[in-house]
């Protein structure tokens, strides 16, 4: 069989269209990912970008960086330097804030990650204090 490059694919898309109920379809040794319309039927191709994964795929690689985060906060404070105590507090705020998101993903496991409201954790602009009202409510439940 003769390779297909995936934007060439039937129903390619860069991502995941906003209108309607999509629900992710399992393809195994296939490159892309693809959705399909619960209401209508319509099927997409998109590639593996992290906007279009299921959340609950987003939330392990969240997870993952996350315990990456604590490690080298770890490494960090074991350096003793002088600035290592607050590069391992913002390492440690931010796998924190990681599993903030992942718990979001953990809320919507079947929906693109791209589609889940990630409460402005994802916007590098937002503040850290309210960065950490938003995680605390999650954490809450909230």
């Amino acid at each position: 069989m003769a390779y297909t490059p995936l934007y060439q694919q039937p129903g390619f898309r860069q991502s995941v269209p906003s209108e309607g109920t999509w629900q992710h379809v399992p393809k195994d040794g296939f490159g892309g990912i693809t959705w399909r319309n619960a209401d209508t039927g319509e099927t997409v191709v998109c590639p593996v970008i992290w906007y279009t994964l299921p959340g609950k795929t987003y939330a392990t690689s969240l997870r993952f960086n996350a315990v990456r985060a604590e490690q080298s906060a770890e490494r960090r404070e074991a350096e003793g330097m002088p600035w290592s105590a607050g590069d391992a507090e913002k390492m440690r705020q931010d796998a924190r804030r990681l599993r903030a998101m992942a718990m979001l993903c953990d809320r919507s496991p079947d929906y693109p990650a791209g589609s889940i409201d990630f409460r402005g954790l994802s916007d590098p602009t937002t503040p850290k204090d309210v960065q950490d009202t938003i995680v605390t409510d999650i954490e809450a439940g909230f």
